[in-house]
C-alpha cells in the first residue's frame, strides 16, 4: 500500500510539472494574425533572402532587394538612408551598434553562430537593436556586395519564451515539499499514530478491561496485525482463565488436607516434632496462598482507575500498625494518579512486608515528579541489604537472597513477593529496582507513569 502512494504522488509530481510547463509556453492565446515568426523562421528569412541576392548577378542584385523590402516591408528595411549599392560590404553594414540585449539570452547567442554558418561567404552582417518594441530577438543587418544594406527584424509576434530553469525548480520544488508534507501527514495518521496505540496496547499500558479487542485502524496491514493480535490475546485469556481455575480448585483440595494434618499434628506428644509439624503445615499453606497470588496476576481483570495514591497508601501504612509495625510515612497532601488500586496496594504491602522480615525500621516515601508524568514509591530498610548482582535475579519468582528454601528460617519467604510488586509494576508502564543503602539496608524504588493510558 505505502509503495502504491509512493508511486502515485511521484507521478502526480511529474503530471503537474508537465502541465505547468505546457501551460507557461503554450497556455496563453497569443493573437496569431499570420505574422507570427519563431528563431527559426526569422533565421531563414534572413538566409534565404541574403543567399537569393547573393546568388544572382551584379546587375539584378538591387532589384532583388527591392523585392524584399516589398515582400515584408514591416520585417525588412534599408540598412541606410540610401538604395545605392555596396561595394564593401564591411563599410556597407554601417557603425556598430549595441543591440541592447543580454549577451546571455538564448536568441542573441544563437543567431551570430547560425548566420556565420549558413549566410553566403561574401555577405557580412552585425546585430542591432530591436525594432519591435520588448523582443527578444536582435535585428539583424546584412551587407551582399552589389546590393543596398538589408536590416532585417522580427516580422511579428513574440512567441513565448520557454520557462527559465529557476522556474522550474521553483515549482518542482515547492510540488515536492507539498506533496512530502501531504504524505507525512497521512503515514501520520494512517500508520504511525495506530501502530503507537497498537504497541501501548500490546504493553498492556492502559489496556481496556474486559477483553477488548486491539485498536483495528489505520492501514490495511495494521488492521491485520491488530485483529490477529486480538485473536491470539483471546486465546491467551481463556487459556489463563483456565488455568487460574484449575489452580483455584488445586488450592481448594489443599487446604482440607493440610488443615486436617494441622489438627492430628496436635495430637503429637513430643512437644518439639509437634512445634516442626506445625512449622512445616503453615509454610506449605503460605507457599500455596503465595503461588496461587502470584499466578492469578497474569488473569487479573482489575480496571484502571484515578484514585489519591497518598491517601491509598497511608491507609496501608495504618494497617501495618494495626499489626504492631510501624512505617515511617512521608506522603503529600494529594496525588492523584491513575492506577490499579489493589494491585498497588498488594505491590507496595509486598515491599513492605519484605522490609520488616529483614530490618526493623522501614520508611515510605512518594513523590511526584508532574513534569516528566511520573511518580516514585520508595520502601526502605535497615536490613543487611543485597548482593549488588542479585538485583536483577530478585525480582524473578522463587529467586531468595539467601539461596535457600527458607527451612528453618523465621523470615521464611518463598521469594514471590518481589516478583509480584515487580509485575504490578511492569502492568502500569513502570519499573521496580533495588538498590543498597547507606550504610546498609535495601532500597525498593517503583518508578510509575501518573497515566499508564496515556500512549494509549
Amino acid at each position: 500500500m505505502m509503495l502504491t502512494v509512493i508511486l502515485a504522488i511521484t507521478v502526480s509530481n511529474l503530471l503537474l510539472l508537465t502541465l505547468a510547463v505546457l501551460h507557461r509556453s503554450y497556455g496563453a492565446d497569443p493573437p496569431f494574425s499570420g505574422e507570427e515568426e519563431d528563431l527559426l523562421a526569422y533565421l531563414s528569412r534572413i538566409v534565404v533572402v541574403s543567399a537569393m541576392i547573393a546568388e544572382a548577378p551584379a546587375a539584378e542584385r538591387p532589384a532583388l532587394a527591392d523585392l524584399a523590402l516589398a515582400a515584408v516591408p514591416k520585417g525588412t528595411t534599408l540598412a541606410g538612408p540610401s538604395r545605392d549599392p555596396v561595394a564593401d560590404p564591411v563599410a556597407g553594414l554601417g557603425p556598430a551598434e549595441d543591440h541592447g540585449l543580454p549577451e546571455t539570452s538564448f536568441e542573441v547567442r544563437l543567431i551570430p553562430r547560425a548566420l556565420a554558418a549558413r549566410l553566403p561567404a561574401e555577405a557580412r552582417f552585425r546585430l542591432a537593436p530591436p525594432t519591435l518594441a520588448g523582443s527578444r530577438y536582435p535585428d539583424v543587418v546584412v551587407a551582399v556586395p552589389g546590393a543596398p544594406a538589408l536590416r532585417y527584424a522580427h516580422g511579428g509576434v513574440d512567441i513565448p519564451p520557454p520557462p527559465g530553469g529557476w522556474i522550474l525548480l521553483l515549482f518542482g520544488t515547492v510540488a515536492v515539499v507539498l506533496t512530502t508534507a501531504l504524505l507525512a501527514v497521512w503515514s501520520r495518521r494512517a500508520v504511525v499514530a495506530p501502530l503507537e496505540r497498537l504497541a501501548a496496547r500490546v504493553a498492556g499500558a492502559g489496556a481496556p478491561a474486559g477483553g477488548e479487542p486491539f485498536p483495528a485502524e489505520g492501514a490495511l496491514e495494521i488492521r491485520h496485525l491488530a485483529e490477529e493480535l486480538s485473536r491470539a490475546d483471546a486465546r491467551q485469556k481463556a487459556m489463563l482463565r483456565a488455568r487460574t481455575e484449575m489452580l483455584a480448585s488445586v488450592g481448594h483440595d489443599l487446604r482440607t488436607p493440610l488443615t486436617r494434618l494441622r489438627l492430628r499434628s496436635e495430637t503429637v506428644d513430643d512437644p518439639r516434632l509437634r512445634r516442626e509439624m506445625v512449622g512445616e503445615i503453615d509454610r506449605l499453606a503460605r507457599l500455596t496462598d503465595q503461588a496461587l497470588a502470584f499466578l492469578r496476576g497474569d488473569a487479573v481483570g482489575e480496571a484502571f482507575e484515578r484514585v489519591d495514591v497518598a491517601s491509598l497508601l497511608s491507609s496501608l501504612c495504618d494497617d501495618f500498625a494495626e499489626l504492631g509495625c510501624e512505617v515511617d510515612c512521608r506522603l503529600p497532601p494529594r496525588l492523584v494518579a491513575t492506577c490499579r488500586p489493589q494491585a498497588l496496594s498488594r505491590a507496595v504491602g509486598n515491599l513492605v512486608e519484605n522490609a520488616f522480615k529483614y530490618g526493623d525500621r522501614v520508611d515510605l516515601v512518594l513523590a511526584a515528579d508532574e513534569a516528566g508524568g511520573r511518580y516514585v514509591v520508595t520502601v526502605g530498610d535497615d536490613g543487611p541489604g543485597i548482593d549488588e548482582g542479585l538485583a536483577d535475579a530478585l525480582v524473578h519468582p522463587f529467586v531468595r537472597a539467601d539461596d535457600g528454601d527458607g527451612r528453618g528460617d523465621p523470615r521464611g519467604g518463598f521469594g514471590l513477593g518481589l516478583a509480584i510488586a515487580a509485575r504490578v509494576a511492569a502492568d502500569h508502564g513502570g519499573t521496580l529496582t533495588l538498590a543498597n543503602r547507606a550504610p546498609h539496608g535495601l532500597l525498593c524504588r517503583l518508578d510509575l507513569p501518573l497515566d499508564p493510558r496515556a500512549g494509549a
